[in-house]
């Protein structure tokens, strides 16, 4: 298994990898992990790879374009967004990237924040692509700690098959306070 880190905050999405490692059954778990740097990713041939963040993560909407016609994440100066492609409904927070250090990073985390949780599998290559992705840093790390709290019901709903979950935090509540707004199988 193989992590991307996201390059917006690598410290929160180390994090959120080392929660997935220690969900891992058995010893073999903490020798078959590795964590790789961007510039390895593409020459790696892992068999499940873990891609954390969405708007810093370069990976992402190339794995989503290819597998998954679901979600569609886009950017402007006012407004991040997820659009579910199914429902036309758009889910979105202010853009982060214009809070200020300190002060306005509170206020974000007191706001509502959105995250997908996509487990994909490449037909061709049965590699397996967990994509953990939120509009903002609470939504990426709460999607993280969602899987790895709700890992056995997700397999025994999904099994082998891939899935797909788009969460709601409330504002205020951190990571703790998620909601699913959708879960699907996605079509083949």
């Amino acid at each position: 298994m193989t992590q991307q880190p996201n390059r917006q905050n690598p410290l929160s999405r180390r994090k959120c990898f080392q929660r997935m490692v220690q969900m891992l059954p058995g010893d073999r778990a903490q020798t078959a992990v590795c964590h790789l740097k961007a510039d390895r990713f593409l020459d790696n041939e892992a068999s499940h790879v873990f891609l954390f963040g969405s708007k810093s993560q370069e990976y992402l909407q190339p794995v989503l374009q290819n597998y998954s016609k679901t979600f569609d994440f886009s950017y402007s100066n006012q407004y991040w967004q997820i659009e579910d492609e199914e429902t036309n409904e758009i889910y979105s927070v202010a853009n982060p990237t214009q809070y200020k250090s300190g002060t306005d990073e509170r206020r974000a985390a007191e706001q509502k924040d959105y995250a997908i949780i996509e487990k994909i599998t490449d037909p061709d290559t049965g590699r397996v692509f967990f994509i953990l992705a939120g509009l903002q840093d609470t939504g990426t790390r709460g999607a993280g700690e969602y899987l790895a709290k709700n890992w056995e019901r997700l397999v025994k709903d999904y099994g082998a098959a891939s899935f797909q979950i788009l969460l709601q935090f409330a504002p205020g509540l951190g990571t703790q306070g998620a909601a699913v707004i959708n879960r699907k199988i996605p079509k083949k």
